[in-house]
């Protein structure tokens, strides 16, 4: 009994898996034909090279296999009305009108396995970026609070500035008050001079 292989697909398999497909659109082959050869060379089942097929590579090669079909189509001469290819290339109609092959539960497994593995990896992420967004949500809150501190604050100094303009206002007016008061006293010194006598037992007194 054939041995099948269950390792991994890797970049060189993908690469030959392609060329082998191409090259049956190229001849006008059928999908049949393309899975078989491909699993031969590559010692894997017609199934597991066609669901990798059309699981993953095919749309690698999209502008590739239209390529291959117009060479088919121009050497052959049997494009129809409708610009469509004859059904012979089925294997390359959009996936989901194209016939399913059968599928190898190992390679789905193993699909299905990595999968799991992504859907881990971004529960893992959402998981970090809600902690992430917990941590800035309280942040955010905190800056919140500081603000209108700041603000209340900034509004209690402006009212001590005010109330300290308002005093500083009022003791230049006193100031300014008390010395037009003492100019005009002294004026008034001035114009209304006194003078003083000796009496002979030493005391002075106002003359009139």
């Amino acid at each position: 009994m054939k041995k099948v292989r269950q390792d991994a697909w890797s970049q060189a398999d993908d690469s030959l898996l392609a060329e082998i497909i191409l090259r049956h659109v190229r001849t006008g082959s059928t999908q049949l034909a393309a899975f078989q050869e491909a699993s031969k060379s590559l010692g894997r089942t017609a199934a597991a090279t066609g669901y990798r097929w059309n699981a993953i590579v095919r749309k690698e090669y999209a502008a590739q296999i239209e390529i291959a079909k117009a060479q088919w189509r121009d050497e052959k001469g049997q494009v129809k009305a409708d610009g469509m290819v004859p059904s012979v290339l089925s294997v390359f109609v959009p996936e989901e009108t194209a016939a399913a092959p059968a599928l190898d539960w190992p390679d789905v497994l193993k699909f299905l396995k990595g999968q799991k593995g992504e859907i881990g990896q971004l529960q893992t992420r959402l998981a970090q970026l809600e902690r992430e967004l917990a941590v800035k949500t309280a942040e955010t809150v905190r800056l919140a609070e500081e603000n209108r501190s700041l603000g209340s604050e900034l509004n209690r100094v402006g009212q001590e500035l005010s109330i300290v303009k308002d005093d500083y206002s009022a003791l230049v007016g006193i100031m300014e008050r008390a010395r037009k008061m003492a100019l005009v006293g002294e004026q008034l010194i001035e114009e209304n001079p006194v003078a003083f006598v000796m009496e002979e037992n030493g005391n002075l007194e106002r003359m009139k």
